[in-house]
């Protein structure tokens, strides 16, 4: 969804039109952030049963590359949306350099790591962690100074922080019941659904969107998801 936006962004720029500009990338920032974290917490909460639920063997240290991995697909996700808002508005050497920087500072981490740790290959997962984290800020940084913006913290961080929170506790209740009952792969597809209705249900509490922008995301202009939005408002 989020790079699907950037031509309008792209065109609202070139119209001059900075008021909306402004709102767009929030929004673009906002949504990813919101589509992400589920993602996330469902790689970190239930790494272990999703890996043995797809493999077999010794899957221990899978297991908790992939939990760890959980912080780098948020953090490349708006790496990426970042990047794409930044091309819209004609910034590709600054995208560039930024990718460039975030690079050096992954093969610095990740020689320092190994030379100067025992951390052995759990380094690169670290390293990629970091270098996604370094890229993602520059790009941030440098979008709100450029574009003037006024980030929404509560709205954009707090409250999708918040219901993933909630999220992750609702899942590691219930993955400790259901794994035994039905096995992993089971367990982690009702353990998910069941998250990711609590997550939803939270952001819509919340008031994190506005019914304006519930509208525009993909089903957007469902009737119960409109409804909730607006009863809610």
């Amino acid at each position: 969804y989020g790079t699907s936006v950037i031509p309008q962004i792209s065109v609202l720029i070139k119209k001059d039109e900075s008021h909306l500009v402004k709102q767009r990338i929030m929004q673009v920032i906002r949504t990813t952030i919101i589509f992400i974290i589920p993602f996330s917490v469902l790689y970190f909460v239930l790494a272990q049963p999703l890996t043995e639920g797809l493999f077999h063997g010794e899957l221990k240290l899978a297991a908790s590359m992939l939990k760890y991995g959980s912080l780098y697909l948020l953090f490349a996700s708006l790496t990426i949306v970042s990047g794409a808002v930044l091309q819209a508005a004609g910034k590709f050497r600054v995208v560039l350099l930024n990718s460039l920087i975030s690079l050096v500072i992954n093969i610095i981490f990740v020689a320092a790591m190994l030379g100067l740790t025992d951390a052995g290959i759990y380094a690169v997962v670290y390293a990629g962690i970091v270098s996604a984290l370094c890229n993602m800020m520059l790009n941030v940084i440098y979008t709100i100074r450029k574009m003037k913006l006024r980030p929404e913290y509560i709205n954009t961080i707090l409250k999708p922080v918040g219901a993933g929170v909630f999220m992750a506790l609702l899942m590691y209740l219930l993955e400790n019941f259901l794994l035994k009952a039905l096995g992993p792969l089971l367990s982690v597809l009702l353990v998910f659904i069941a998250g990711v209705i609590l997550y939803y249900f939270c952001i819509i509490i919340l008031r994190t969107l506005k019914e304006t922008e519930v509208r525009e995301l993909p089903f957007g202009n469902l009737r119960p998801l409109t409804a909730s939005s607006r009863s809610f408002a």
